[in-house]
């Protein structure tokens, strides 16, 4: 069974789905805290891992395990199969195990809340996840992705630009579902198209991919990138073929990673402020072990970068970089 539990590929998959159904019949939790030293204790936070380590996540993640450093507390981390939602309740009932008072799951995947629902949760936890979800034991701290792509879609509508198009990132992350629906919702309330197009996945190539089917069919006005690097994608592949951004196209990314201030052009983008999504976590976290009660879900607002890609130029220091 630990084989099963820690996730061993020496496990053949029919004896895994065997146990794991026993697991969730018998309600089988590990007394880890009474086997292990590294057991929970009142000043602990176990923190899921359900995503990869990329610019966002690793910076929120840095933020968590920092704070909770700083408040003298233990961390113990679990870590699961994005793909997986029953990887993230397995990782959920470990840490249960191992009687931490309050768990911190981040994640991204669009359907990990109704695998939350399903199973539930004897501790609480506060999820780092995007949209609305109404899970008994379970509370959200998240960075408001609907807003974010209503700032970028606005901001191409004030320079003229109303034929737009939105570039999706990989739909089953609910950060991408959050995005879109903020991006359709907007040019709805402006009366104009809301044309969008995915390229299942955030790397530059899927980017790439997209802007060569543009410039040979037809580019738009304006294009919100679901993320910076699909966005790098999307301009590399206008610059081989002559199409000048933003004269012909104006783009507007996502997330503001360091190099979006350095491309060329540099790159507008929504910021998101990981360290205060972490910070908050733990803030949220252990209000809930003091109190004994999950507190509301918190929304953190975006802002917007305004760079070259939309018309700005030259290129601002990152003193006078203008915050909308």
């Amino acid at each position: 069974m630990s084989r099963v539990l820690h996730g061993s590929s020496a496990v053949r998959e029919q004896t895994r789905a065997r146990v794991l159904a026993a697991v969730r019949a018998l309600e089988y939790q590990p007394n880890l805290a009474a086997r292990s030293l590294a057991a929970g204790g009142s000043d602990s936070v176990g923190v899921v891992i359900a995503v990869r380590l990329y610019h966002g996540v690793a910076a929120t993640f840095d933020e968590v395990a920092r704070s909770i450093g700083e408040s003298g507390g233990d961390l113990i981390v679990a870590s699961a199969d994005p793909s997986d939602p029953r990887s993230v309740a397995i990782a959920l009932q470990h840490l249960q195990g191992h009687s931490v008072p309050v768990i911190i799951l981040i994640s991204q995947e669009s359907n990990v809340p109704m695998e939350l629902a399903r199973v539930g949760t004897t501790t609480p936890v506060v999820a780092l996840l995007s949209g609305n979800h109404e899970i008994p034991g379970i509370t959200t701290v998240q960075i408001d992705q609907g807003l974010g792509s209503r700032l970028a879609t606005e901001h191409l509508l004030k320079l003229g630009r109303t034929d737009l198009l939105h570039v999706a990132g990989d739909i089953s992350w609910q950060d991408a579902v959050e995005r879109l629906a903020g991006y359709r919702s907007t040019c709805r309330s402006h009366g104009i198209g809301d044309r969008w197009i995915t390229t299942n996945a955030w790397d530059p190539a899927g980017g790439y991919r997209i802007g060569m089917r543009l410039v040979a069919n037809g580019l738009p006005e304006g294009i919100v990138a679901g993320n910076d690097d699909i966005a790098f994608g999307l301009m590399r592949a206008f610059n081989e073929a002559g199409v000048h951004v933003p004269d012909d196209v104006a783009v507007v990314g996502f997330d503001d990673i360091p190099e979006a201030a350095w491309s060329t052009p540099s790159l507008t983008s929504i910021v998101q402020d990981f360290a205060a999504l972490g910070r908050t976590a733990v803030d949220v976290a252990r209000s809930a072990t003091a109190t004994g009660k999950l507190p509301d879900p918190v929304l953190i607002a975006p802002t917007l970068i305004v760079r070259e890609s939309t018309g700005v130029w030259p290129l601002p220091t990152h003193s006078s970089q203008t915050a909308l």
